[in-house]
């Protein structure tokens, strides 16, 4: 049986050299030869390390003489192993890794274990000291990443989205957390920008065969990185068809963009139900933005009334219509569609056939209602969409139509006479 770090060693991308370490640590482990297995752990680290150094590019500030002569210790077998423990400590002329003093000092320590293992002192190694040795790896290993190798790290995104390379259910993890250690901040909408880049000449930002680029970007957000995040914040903005491909899959995202009140007011009166919008995909934008009350005051009238103007034929899930009642929009709705000329308007009312039908179907039809449909319908002039499906409604619920006839009759007016479903007057 496979341990747990076992199995997550091995997820990782790792070279093959370090590999067989690895699994030579674990069959000691397995055997109680400890001091073997952390030997075998601590060389496997270490290979790992001089793996990302050899495939980084230098990084800024440290003179290319003394990277190449580090390149050159790095490939000679009596001197890599000291190599890559010196260079991890570096701080002078620039640190090559992004590493604090814990990190370094942990490093150290582990060193010193490994001596212990190798030379045969009397320090007891036991099953605890290889368990705590991988629990550093799984902690550590993700964050020790060469400083200015973004350029790399951009190579290992593009391997990993070629799907004539790796399987498109891969997982991204082990490229994400290298994000911020391995790209400085003042380079960070740089290198989104080159990813952004690279996925629209790869796929398209809005026909994805691998289906996670959003989740890429959206496991950059979950890093909990403040830096990161707020780069990504910007960049993001930034791009209008990214964000707007973004949100409209992960609407519940509207929140890391929450504290630019300008930004969510052009998200709502500019962006969400314009050319491009999603049937459906916007309605849970807009919900999600109302969930977090994202807009306050009069403002939120004024949002109601501008998406139903906007509005495509969307119906809400069961969240969405709570959301949507609880912050009036339906009251809205029926002020601006039901009362109003706007039910009269061929392309808006037959575009929204089915959410007017829905709206008859759970509130209440009242005598503004009644008055406005049956002036809709009155002359030959009217939106044929929408009576079919109002009257398709009608017949598939007798208590509402029953309720319209009723309405019609204390109001003393006359059915109106193209809405067979009312009237009986067929009309073509």
């Amino acid at each position: 049986m496979k341990l747990q770090f076992e199995n997550w060693i091995l997820s990782q991308e790792i070279p093959e050299e370090a590999k067989t370490l690895i699994e030579e640590s674990i069959i000691c482990y397995k055997s109680n030869a400890y001091r073997a297995a952390l030997l075998f752990s601590y060389l496997c680290f270490q290979t790992i390390i001089k793996d990302r150094m050899l495939n980084a590019h230098k990084p800024d500030n440290i003179p290319e003489g003394m990277w190449e002569d580090i390149l050159k210790k790095l490939r000679n077998d009596d001197t890599w192993d000291q190599t890559v423990f010196d260079n991890l400590q570096r701080q002078q002329p620039k640190d090559i890794f992004f590493l604090n003093d814990d990190i370094r000092n942990q490093i150290t320590f582990w060193k010193n274990r490994r001596n212990d293992c190798a030379h045969s002192k009397n320090n007891i190694i036991s099953a605890s000291h290889v368990e705590s040795f991988w629990s550093f790896l799984r902690s550590n290993l993700p964050k020790i990443m060469v400083n200015g190798s973004s350029e790399a790290l951009l190579n290992k995104i593009k391997r990993h989205f070629d799907v004539s390379l790796t399987a498109p259910s891969t997982e991204t993890s082990y490229i994400i957390n290298e994000v911020p250690y391995a790209v400085e901040e003042n380079q960070l909408n740089s290198f989104f920008s080159s990813v952004f880049e690279y996925f629209k000449e790869n796929d398209g930002v809005l026909w994805d065969i691998n289906e996670n680029y959003n989740e890429f970007w959206d496991k950059l957000f979950i890093l909990n990185n403040e830096i990161v995040s707020n780069q990504l914040v910007k960049f993001m903005k930034s791009e209008e068809e990214l964000i707007m491909n973004f949100l409209r899959e992960l609407p519940h995202r509207v929140n890391y963009f929450a504290d630019d009140n300008s930004f969510i007011r052009n998200l709502w009166y500019s962006k969400i139900f314009a050319k491009g919008g999603i049937l459906g995909d916007d309605l849970k934008l807009y919900c999600a933005i109302l969930r977090n009350g994202l807009i306050e005051g009069e403002e939120l009238i004024e949002a109601h009334k501008k998406i139903i103007w906007k509005y495509k034929n969307s119906i809400p899930d069961q969240e969405g219509f709570y959301i949507l009642k609880e912050s009036g929009f339906f009251k809205v709705f029926k002020d601006v569609a039901l009362s109003t000329n706007l039910l009269g308007s061929f392309d808006w009312a037959n575009r929204n056939k089915d959410i007017i039908a829905f709206y008859l179907e759970k509130f209440p039809i009242d005598e503004e209602i009644v008055r406005n449909i049956t002036w809709t319908f009155k002359s030959s002039d009217y939106p044929w969409h929408l009576r079919k499906r109002l009257d398709s409604f009608l017949d598939e619920n007798p208590e509402k139509k029953e309720l319209f006839i009723k309405k019609l009759s204390e109001l003393s007016i006359d059915p109106p006479s193209y809405l067979n479903s009312i009237s009986g007057t067929a009309s073509e």
